[in-house]
């Protein structure tokens, strides 16, 4: 949790006050204390903003020095009169990358111009742009990349308070630039029993789940019979903060932003039927983070006769005209509203961010043996008609 005395103060007098001219603190701490594949005797030492708003901030998470400056030059400006917190910080780094002129979207747009107009780091413009990763970037456009890339290290830094507050794993501190401020970090949550069936739906996303065995290799856990095993890979910070530490799991926090092919407007909660998907897009983070940061893959067991009974699956020109609709974010018609009131729905994934001025070429992503990589789209309520979902998040190594 947050520790008031070392976050940013919430005006900006006292960030004045706390931020004297020419004055920074950063620390160093050791990579095993966040890393899973580092020991001890093995570990080197990374250096981090002690400020979690702060210039130091935005170079870390991938900002040129230049344009970190810019960014919390006017966002200290900006906040003269008004009371500030994370959220509002984020909003001014969203924004700058936003304020890019063009947005790169196909193979031929010039996604290294686009992701430099946004202010990044060229390392970082590079991991985006890796060539070996272009069948999943294709399927995103250049602002939601660099959107992505540089909130996942962001929250990485709101992951180690825990570790900066007990002080065991850090090196050292070094005055270099602002005050002392802090970050926030998930605790691992005990096991607990699953939920019941009959719980009324709770209207803020969060439903009773067992928590999840983090570190368990999940390619050698058996599948539970007549069960159906679903996955999706991220960044480990972002699958284990869904887990709540009361046993429960809030679906809310790994939700994906639209448009997105099942979805215009909306916020869903998506996965994959195959784990090869999920890996692909867990080692894309993982390069993008610059490999540093642990990615993981969430499986979820869903009962087989509840996924057949209540998911409705599309392809062919159904799924393009919805997928289509979607992206675009185009006025839905009649005959495919009812998808939207399907609380699983299943089909291919898009694999093409720009999709033309009609349906007809919507392209799907195909695996290395040919067969389209598949997804589904879960509504929320449908979470409390199932009894006894399984969760369990691996490491990738």
């Amino acid at each position: 949790m947050f520790n008031p005395k070392r976050i940013l103060s919430p005006t900006a007098a006292t960030i004045a006050a706390a931020q004297p001219a020419g004055y920074a603190r950063k620390i160093r701490i050791n990579t095993h204390s966040y890393r899973s594949d580092i020991s001890a005797e093995t570990s080197d030492t990374v250096e981090i903003p002690e400020v979690l708003q702060s210039q130091e901030t935005l170079e870390f998470i991938g900002f040129r020095d230049d344009v970190a400056k810019k960014i919390f030059d006017r966002f200290m400006e900006d906040q003269q009169d008004m009371t500030l917190g994370v959220g509002s910080f984020a909003g001014y780094i969203e924004g700058y990358i936003e304020s890019a002129e063009t947005n790169a979207q196909t193979p031929h747009d010039d996604w290294n111009m686009t992701l430099w107009s946004a202010g990044l780091k060229p390392n970082l413009i590079t991991s985006i742009l890796d060539p070996e990763f272009d069948d999943i970037r294709f399927t995103r456009s250049a602002f939601y990349w660099a959107k992505d890339t540089v909130f996942m290290r962001f929250e990485f830094l709101q992951s180690l308070d825990a570790i900066i507050l007990a002080g065991g794993n850090q090196v050292s501190s070094a005055a270099t630039g602002r005050a002392p401020g802090a970050s926030t970090v998930f605790t691992q949550p005990p096991t607990q029993p699953s939920g019941s069936r009959n719980k009324p739906y709770p209207p803020t996303g969060v439903f009773p789940l067992p928590a999840p065995q983090v570190g368990a290799v999940a390619s050698q856990r058996e599948i539970p019979e007549n069960h159906t095993r679903l996955y999706k890979g991220e960044s480990l910070r972002r699958l284990k903060r869904a887990m709540l530490a009361d046993g429960g799991w809030d679906c809310t926090l790994i939700l994906s932003n639209p448009p997105a092919d099942f979805s215009r407007h909306e916020r869903e909660l998506y996965f994959t039927k195959q784990r090869e998907v999920a890996r692909r897009y867990s080692v894309y983070a993982w390069r993008r983070a610059l490999r540093d940061i642990d990615v993981g893959i969430m499986e979820l067991d869903v009962d087989r006769e509840w996924l057949n009974e209540n998911a409705h699956y599309i392809h062919g020109e159904e799924w393009k005209e919805y997928v289509w609709i979607n992206r675009t974010e185009g006025q839905m018609p009649d005959h495919l509203k009812y998808l939207n009131d399907t609380h699983v729905l299943g089909g291919p994934l898009c694999a093409s961010q720009d999709l033309g001025e009609s349906c007809s070429s919507v392209p799907s992503l195909r695996l290395a043996g040919g067969d389209n990589a598949c997804q589904y789209r879960f509504r929320r309520p449908v979470f409390d008609e199932v009894n006894g979902f399984t969760v369990t998040i691996s490491v990738e190594k």
